[in-house]
C-alpha cells in the first residue's frame, strides 16, 4: 500500500470531487470571510447579547466547536451549538443566535432559525443561499451569505475556512471575543503556508500527513487531545468518518482519565486500535503529566499509539495547522482505503429517505 501515496496519478485518480483544491484554498476561504464579514452591520442590541447559540449541523457547526474550544480564553461569552430542531430554553432576547447552513436547506436550521424570529431574538444567518438566503432577504436578516469560490468540492465539511473565520470575525465585531484581526490574518497565513508541507508532490519520506495516513490505514483511529483542540479533533474525527469511510473517535484530557483507561482492562479486544495523541507547547503542565502517563499505560496494555507534536507559535495558528493537517490526512486515508472521499452514499440515502 505504500506505493499508493507515492504515485501521483493514483492520488489524482481519487481526486475526482476536488477535495485536495478546497483543502488547499482554506485559507483564502477564511481570508475571503474575514474581507466580507467585516462589511456587515449589526443592530445596536446585538452588541448586548451575553450568549451565543450557533444552530448548525454536521459540517456547519463543527467549526464553531473549533472556536469555543481553541479560543476559550479569549471568549467572553457562553456559546452552545445546537443540533437540533428547536432552540435551547435558555434563549432569550440577549441570546445571538447564528443559524449556520452551508447550503441553505438544513430542516432543523431552519426550524431554529424561524423560532429565533418569533421569538425576535438577535439572529445572524450564515449561508450559501437556499431557503435561509431568501428568509433573510425577506425578513432583512443580518446575514453572511457568501460565494464558495474556494471550495470547488462543495462539501461543507471542505469549507470550514468560511464558517470559522466568518463566526471569529462576527464574535470580534460585537466584541465577544479578545482577538484581533493581525492574530487572525496571521493564523491563516500560517495555514496557507502549512498546507504546502501536505501537499499530494511532496513524497511519504517528508509528508507528515501521508505518514500518519499509512499508520493508520487498517486500524481504527481514536484520537486524544487537551480541550484546547479537542474541537479540531472532532473535525479531525468527522472528516475521517466522511472522507476516509473509517470509524474514528476523539477523547479530551483531563476527562478521559476519569473513565477510558478502564475501558482498555482489556486490549486484546482493541487489536485494531490505534491512539492518536495531538500534542501541543502550549498545553498546560498538567495535562503534559497526563499524556505522558496516559502513553506509559498504554504502552503496558500492548496498544498501538503515536504522538503527534502540533506546529505553530500561538494557540490559533496551531489549531489551523491541526486543521490543513487533518484534512490531508483523511484525504490520503481515503487513497488508501480506495474510496473516493468526496462521495457520501449512506448520508445521501439517509436524507433520501427522510425527505420521503
Amino acid at each position: 500500500m505504500k506505493r499508493s501515496l507515492e504515485n501521483l496519478q493514483k492520488i489524482k485518480s481519487y481526486n475526482t470531487g476536488k477535495i485536495i483544491e478546497s483543502i488547499k484554498s482554506l485559507s483564502e476561504q477564511g481570508f475571503q470571510s474575514l474581507t466580507e464579514v467585516s462589511k456587515i452591520k449589526f443592530p445596536k442590541n446585538y452588541y448586548q447579547v451575553d450568549k451565543v447559540v450557533v444552530a448548525g449541523m454536521g459540517g456547519s457547526s463543527i467549526g464553531t466547536d473549533l472556536i469555543r474550544k481553541t479560543l476559550a480564553d479569549k471568549i467572553r461569552v457562553f456559546i452552545e451549538i445546537n443540533n437540533n430542531y428547536n432552540l435551547p430554553n435558555f434563549a432569550d432576547k440577549k441570546t445571538l443566535i447564528i443559524s449556520s447552513s452551508y447550503s441553505g436547506n438544513t430542516e432543523e436550521v431552519i426550524s431554529a432559525t424561524k423560532e429565533a424570529l418569533k421569538k425576535k431574538l438577535p439572529l445572524i444567518i450564515i449561508t450559501t443561499g437556499g431557503k435561509l438566503a431568501r428568509l433573510a432577504k425577506n425578513k432583512k436578516i443580518p446575514a453572511y451569505i457568501f460565494e464558495p469560490f474556494y471550495n470547488p468540492s462543495n462539501q461543507p465539511r471542505m469549507g470550514l475556512g468560511y464558517s470559522i473565520a466568518g463566526q471569529i470575525e462576527i464574535l470580534r465585531k460585537l466584541k465577544l471575543i479578545d482577538i484581533s484581526k493581525k492574530e487572525i490574518v496571521a493564523a491563516l497565513t500560517f495555514l496557507n503556508k502549512s498546507v504546502k508541507e501536505f501537499s499530494k508532490e511532496r513524497p511519504l519520506a517528508k509528508n507528515r500527513a501521508k505518514k500518519t495516513a499509512q499508520n493508520i490505514f487498517g486500524k481504527t483511529p481514536v484520537f486524544f487531545t487537551s480541550n484546547y483542540f479537542s474541537g479540531n479533533a472532532h473535525i479531525l474525527s468527522n472528516q475521517i468518518n466522511e472522507n476516509s469511510k473509517n470509524f474514528s473517535s476523539y477523547y479530551s484530557f483531563p476527562e478521559l482519565n476519569h473513565h477510558l483507561l478502564e475501558g482498555l482492562t482489556h486490549p486484546e479486544k482493541m487489536k485494531n486500535f490505534i491512539f492518536i495523541s495531538l500534542e501541543s507547547e502550549l498545553d498546560k503542565p498538567s495535562i503534559k503529566k497526563r499524556q505522558k502517563v496516559t502513553k506509559k499505560i498504554l504502552q503496558k496494555k500492548k496498544l498501538k499509539y503515536l504522538t503527534l507534536k502540533l506546529s505553530g507559535s500561538d494557540i490559533l495558528s496551531q489549531s489551523f495547522w491541526l486543521l490543513g493537517f487533518g484534512s490531508y490526512l483523511s484525504f490520503y486515508l481515503a487513497v488508501l482505503n480506495n474510496e473516493k472521499p468526496h462521495l457520501i452514499p449512506w448520508v445521501d440515502l439517509l436524507k433520501k429517505e427522510l425527505a420521503k
